[in-house]
């Protein structure tokens, strides 16, 4: 983490704190860790805050700064134990100011427990409670929330087809390359799987809107605070309405706090009013093989210079070296590991 001095932040910024603040002193510092959106915490005098400030609208993507205004706006109505209250947010100079959580993050080493688990299981459970509701209220759409296992597939192509290593050191360029040949190794065995179980209807290839949940996306305890009045949850700049299948598979496939598949019927469990289990398993067992692949060319976004570019910007505790050295080891354990034992 940085401490900057107020001179030094975004004019934006600045002047979201004295207007909301009601001072432009204080202590801010830049946290670590964001990959997408630069993250400050703002202590004065009274308060403790965290500003998220979102870049520029991508065009092919949900509108991230949108999603966890919508997301966060709608939790604090029906699952406001569960996430930070919502401050405020300036759609004009994109920026989100939320409470800050007073806890303990979780290391990666953290072992989940059933009683982690089934808290997590609760907030999704507030969160379909009326779905009606929701969406009256939500219109996002979650990142990467296909409707079809053939978008999924597409989506999965198209990562692996952006990634190179000319511009890394040439240290890295070796070990990068063995990834990206291993990971179209993978996809072509994955990918004749899945014409497989479609062309013999195994499982189906879409599902209708209705179907969906919503969902935190991104949604594990490498994004959660252990506080004195319970496991709370944040960053839900990827929500929005998904299928339930990827709701559940995701939550055992991010790499960052692994949850033991042992838990998987209790997530399950709470998308089964969604979509029936006899159409969840199967899609499960589809979607699982194509988002573990995903999860690997989503760690390689190294292999990607304007994605490396960027996540060297919003997260000032990295260098390019460290950054690019963790990638390509992580890589390397999620593609010898495989898909979980326990997913279908």
């Amino acid at each position: 983490m940085a401490q900057q001095q107020l001179d030094d932040l975004p004019q934006d910024l600045r002047a979201w704190g004295e207007q909301h603040l009601g001072t432009a002193e204080g202590t801010v510092t830049q946290q670590s860790g964001g990959a997408n959106n630069k993250v400050y915490l703002w202590q004065t005098k009274r308060d403790r805050v965290i500003v998220k400030l979102y870049g520029p609208i991508i065009s092919s993507q949900p509108d991230r700064h949108q999603a966890e205004t919508e997301f966060l706006s709608y939790a604090n109505e029906v699952a406001s134990e569960f996430v930070p209250n919502l401050l405020h947010s300036d759609l004009d100079h994109r920026i989100v100011a939320m409470e800050y959580l007073e806890g303990t993050g979780f290391q990666a080493s953290y072992e989940p427990t059933e009683k982690d688990v089934q808290r997590a299981a609760d907030f999704l459970s507030a969160l379909n409670a009326n779905k009606t509701d929701a969406r009256g209220k939500i219109k996002t759409q979650a990142t990467d929330g296909f409707l079809s296992l053939s978008e999924h597939a597409n989506d999965v192509e198209n990562r692996l087809a952006t990634l190179g290593s000319d511009h890394l050191p040439v240290g890295y360029q070796g070990q990068a390359m063995a990834l990206i040949t291993a990971a179209n190794s993978r996809w072509q065995v994955i990918s004749e799987n899945l014409r497989n179980s479609l062309s013999t209807a195994e499982v189906s290839d879409s599902i209708e809107q209705a179907t969906c949940a919503l969902s935190p996306s991104d949604f594990g305890f490498h994004n959660a605070i252990s506080c004195t009045d319970g496991l709370k949850f944040h960053d839900f700049e990827f929500a929005g309405w998904d299928d339930p299948t990827k709701a559940v598979v995701d939550f055992f496939l991010q790499p960052r706090v692994s949850v033991s598949t042992k838990y998987l019927n209790i997530i399950e469990n709470v998308v089964a009013s969604t979509m029936p289990m006899d159409i969840l398993r199967p899609r499960t067992r589809a979607l699982s093989a194509i988002l573990h692949l995903k999860w690997v060319t989503i760690v390689l976004a190294v292999l990607r210079p304007q994605r490396l570019d960027a996540m060297l910007a919003a997260d000032i505790s990295q260098t390019a070296d460290t950054l690019i050295k963790e990638r390509l080891a992580r890589a390397e354990i999620l593609l010898s590991e495989g898909v979980p034992i326990g997913l279908p």
